[in-house]
């Protein structure tokens, strides 16, 4: 067997002791770990992409102001936190049949 059949049979017994089970454990968390960081990161990316895309369409700046470009409706959204313009109650009986 040798010296290389003897080295591979001690380290596998070595991996099946509790101490070795524990190493394989937290490695492997380690490892988990890791790709759950890279995971996280890369789903942060990707939203802050798609804000910036969305701001965009709806005519905001980065920094949450309106802006106005060419052929955009001149009607824009509130800025958040503030309340939607409710109709006018004349119109909205109109519409309603009333």
């Amino acid at each position: 067997m040798g010296a290389w059949g003897t080295t591979k049979v001690n380290r596998a017994a070595r991996r099946l002791t509790p101490e070795g089970l524990t190493e394989t454990a937290v490695g492997r968390a380690a490892q988990v770990g890791d790709r759950m960081r890279t995971f996280v990161s890369d789903v942060r990316v990707g939203m802050a992409e798609r804000e910036e895309e969305l701001n965009h369409t709806l005519g905001r700046s980065s920094q949450g102001a309106y802006v106005i470009r060419p052929g955009t409706p001149d009607r824009a959204l509130p800025a958040p936190g503030h309340d939607v313009p409710r109709p006018h109650p004349q119109l909205h009986d109109w519409k309603e049949g009333h």
